[in-house]
């Protein structure tokens, strides 16, 4: 079941139950029922353990759910937990403070683990992905997103930029001594998170139901519905998954429960036979639409820095992107006669949009090369210098300053390559004594379009409702159904211009008119005992209370109810909030960006913290082992807080780089 359906399930079950054991207060005081429902929700649900014990236990069907009360309980059961886990992740740490992952799964849920992967120098871990560097480093970083690809059960990962994974942070020793051990618990949940959720996304059917810790392994248990049991006196399949690889056995499997219920008067059959009588018709309109527009791309979506250092892209133009491949400006490459490189990795998301790329510009002290994945792109001013004590004219010892107008095509290497691919480049210098190294390549960008497409569908509850039929249906103005029989026409193929280039689908939109079976409702007697409500309703202010007269119809006959009292305006005010403590917890930043780790990038031991807010107990804040008082209990309000942050984020989000060329300021200002 997916986990927002659930959820909303769980919040209804603790609604209910909470109903429940208010309707059974009896006649004691009202404020009296109502402190002590709240006490007793708190106390069977106001923690994760006793949540997951009086609740979410018994919604799987491993323990009897009860009301808040405990006077009545029941056997339910939402989902059907398996025994045997369908997916196990094992990480296994490193000495430089990386690891390894072996991943096993049950590609067919047939109970047994029959695929496996292994992934290596995890680096860093995100909540859809990892990021492998050098072991122990932050250099030469490569962004993984996992990909499950249902039609072939394998589990791969794809080079993204950084900016496509979330909630990214290091765990090895670049920055911080023994991560992983020390925080082994957390990152199991969020490796293994991110490996079931992509398989969550290629197939619901992967429905995480529980998941255990075990050292270093992490097991996630799904659904198995042949676990499940058929409530008393029900009827239906013990495993209809079975149906799955074989639908056409339905239908065998439909009528023989037909044939055996239809000689129950109470079954399940016979009360549909019955209600199907009684039923009347409605038209339900709905259409399908095609949206369809273009959307503005910006410099990193064509190409995005990934790792390394000496390099930088920016915009140089209307449709110029331009790579700074070394250091820009003067004196950085210091040494006598040394060879000095910089690595700078790029993706390339999107080469079909580079019309060309040419370093246009260099300049450097004394000798300079340019590398694109692993090929010589240019070498200046003279030969291959190699001597780093003298040499032929043109070695570092002639300390002279160069800046040159290249004109170099490089294209190949940008628009070669497949999309979402690591283009390296490399630039290497030789400076006598201190100097610069640098060149410039411009990357013409055929325009910053692309097509975007979504469908809405308000169709799909109809068309998949049994008990509805199609009526009429018309694409783009053509009727392809009327009256339930098929026209036999087709409309035409209607075009329309997106980012300079034809798009001509098979439909833009499409209306339908259903016809469902509806049964009526009967509002008569609701109308009979408003009209014996309302006319007798009076209200006394100076008392705080509402009388009236009402009827209700109960056992086949209507009964009265004299002088009701509905209290209003006399209860007491409540405190003013629930009193809250903070407490902080001591933590290192690993967080990761596209310039490297933040710890790495800190000019100091600054104090970095973790906060939590606490439900403080009769004015008492339960802070936990390893935690400090942070603020002491009373009624919080971090409103000023919060709204500083929502505004740091949105003039974050502001186009501050100035992609059309023009000088831009942020909203407010």
């Amino acid at each position: 079941m997916r986990s927002n359906v659930f959820i909303g399930l769980l919040t209804l079950v603790i609604f209910i139950c909470f109903c429940i054991n208010s309707l059974t207060a009896g006649d004691s005081d009202p404020k009296t029922a109502a402190q002590s429902s709240r006490d007793l929700l708190k106390q069977r649900a106001g923690s994760e353990e006793s949540l997951r014990k009086n609740l979410m236990n018994p919604l799987l069907g491993s323990d009897l759910l009860k009301t808040l009360d405990q006077s009545l309980s029941g056997q339910v059961q939402l989902v059907c937990p398996s025994s045997k886990e369908f997916l196990t992740v094992l990480i296994k740490p490193k000495g430089t403070g990386d690891f390894d992952a072996d991943v096993y799964w049950d590609s067919d849920l047939d109970g047994k683990m029959d695929k496996a992967a292994a992934f290596y120098n995890i680096s860093g871990i995100c909540t859809n992905g990892f990021i492998t560097c050098d072991p122990g480093t932050w250099m030469n970083c490569r962004p993984q997103l996992f990909i499950y690809n249902e039609e072939t059960k394998q589990l791969t990962t794809e080079l993204v930029g950084l900016t496509d994974l979330s909630g990214c942070f290091c765990i090895n020793s670049s920055c911080g001594s023994n991560l992983v051990w020390t925080n082994i618990g957390y990152v199991l949940k969020i490796f293994g998170g991110a490996v079931a959720g992509a398989f969550q996304q290629a197939n619901p059917r992967y429905a995480v139901s529980d998941a255990r810790l075990d050292g270093a392994v992490i097991y996630f248990y799904g659904q198995k519905t042949k676990d499940c049991t058929i409530a008393e006196g029900g009827s239906g399949a013990l495993s209809p998954e079975v149906y799955y690889k074989s639908p056409m056995s339905i239908g065998n499997a439909v009528e023989s429960l037909v044939i055996s219920q239809q000689s129950q008067p109470d079954s399940y059959y016979n009360l549909i036979v019955a209600a199907n009588q009684q039923t009347q018709f409605v038209l339900n309109s709905c259409a399908v639409t095609r949206n369809t527009n273009e959307l503005r791309l910006g410099l990193y979506d064509i190409i995005s820095p990934v790792s390394g250092n000496g390099g930088q892209v920016r915009a140089c133009g209307e449709k110029c992107i331009q790579v700074v491949l070394g250091w820009e400006g003067d004196d950085y490459w210091c040494g006598c006669c040394d060879i000095h490189q910089l690595y700078y990795d790029l993706l390339i998301k999107k080469p079909d949009k580079i019309k060309s790329a040419r370093i246009v510009y260099a300049a450097w002290d004394d000798w300079i090369q340019f590398w694109l994945n692993d090929t010589l792109a240019w070498n200046g001013p003279y030969g291959n210098w190699t001597s780093p004590t003298g040499g032929p004219p043109g070695a570092c010892e002639l300390s002279t300053s160069w800046r040159w107008e290249l004109n170099v095509d490089v294209t190949p290497y940008f628009n070669a390559v497949a999309p979402n691919s690591i283009l390296r480049t490399k630039t290497k210098v030789a400076v006598c004594g201190c100097g610069e190294g640098y060149g410039l390549v411009n990357v013409e960008v055929q325009d910053y379009c692309e097509k975007q497409e979504s469908i809405s569908d308000t169709c799909s509850t109809f068309e998949q409702d049994p008990t509805c039929v199609l009526k009429d249906e018309i694409i783009d103005g053509v009727y392809t159904v009327k009256n339930g029989i098929r026209t036999g026409l087709r409309p035409l193929p209607q075009c329309r211009v997106f980012c300079g280039q034809q798009y001509c689908p098979d439909y833009w939109r499409i209306e339908r008119i259903y016809t469902c079976i509806s049964q009526g409702v009967d509002l008569s007697k609701a109308k009979q005992r408003l009209a014996t409500i309302v006319p007798s309703t009076q209200y006394n202010e100076s008392q705080g209370q509402i009388t009236f007269n009402d009827i209700r119809y109960e056992n086949n006959q209507w009964k009265s109810y004299p002088n009701q009292i509905f209290l209003v305006g006399t209860e007491t005010k409540s405190d003013a909030c629930e009193q809250a403590c903070r407490v902080r917890v001591a933590m290192k930043d690993t967080q990761v960006g596209i310039a490297g780790n933040v710890n790495a990038r800190q000019a100091g031991q600054t104090g970095q913290y973790v906060y939590y807010y606490r439900t403080c107990e009769k004015g008492v804040c339960p802070v936990q082992a390893g935690e400090e008082m942070d603020i002491p209990c009373r009624c919080m309000n971090d409103f000023g807080a919060a709204s500083t942050l929502l505004q740091t984020l949105r003039l974050a989000g502001q186009d501050m780089i100035c992609t059309s060329g023009n000088v831009k300021t942020l909203p407010g200002y």
